[in-house]
Order: C-alpha cells, then sequence, then structure tokens
C-alpha cells in the first residue's frame, strides 16, 4: 500500500467502480502531475475507507473529492512490473 498527497483541484484520471466488490481502480490518467497510476486500486480517501462508505464507492468517491478544498491523502494498492531482461 502506498500513500499519496492529491493536490487540490481536478486530477484528470477516470475510475472503474466494480460493482462486484466495490473495488475503485484509475483506469485512465490525462495528468501527467498525477501521483495516480493506470492500475492503482484506491483503498481510502482522507483516512475513509471507501467501501466503508454508506452508499458504496462510488456515493463515498463523489462526496468525499466534493468536500475536499485542499490536498488529500489517498491510500492506493499499486502492483510493481517485474523489469523485463533481454
Amino acid at each position: 500500500m502506498r500513500t499519496l498527497q492529491l493536490p487540490p483541484g481536478p486530477l484528470g484520471i477516470t475510475v472503474d467502480i466494480s460493482p462486484a466488490d466495490g473495488t475503485c481502480k484509475v483506469t485512465s490518467n490525462t495528468n501527467e502531475e498525477s501521483p495516480l497510476k493506470v492500475d492503482d486500486v484506491i483503498e481510502s480517501l482522507d483516512g475513509t475507507m471507501l467501501v466503508d462508505v454508506e452508499g458504496g464507492p462510488s456515493a463515498a468517491w463523489l462526496s468525499l473529492l466534493e468536500a475536499a478544498d485542499g490536498p488529500r491523502n489517498i491510500v492506493v494498492r499499486r502492483w510493481s512490473k517485474p523489469e523485463e531482461t533481454f
């Protein structure tokens, strides 16, 4: 798990929220300055686990992002890709 700080303002990302388990995964990123990477799985935002919020992860994601007016702390699962050897 990694803790990242998100700057205020638009993130430039798209997330996909799985209806099966509520996983919130970054599927695209158009902001080169964003600390989020494609395939990051977002676990919590400002200390709140997204799956524990009433209304589920999509409601949590939207309400928590809209409420923040400064930097936000986010915890993600990021998979390291093994380096290729030739």
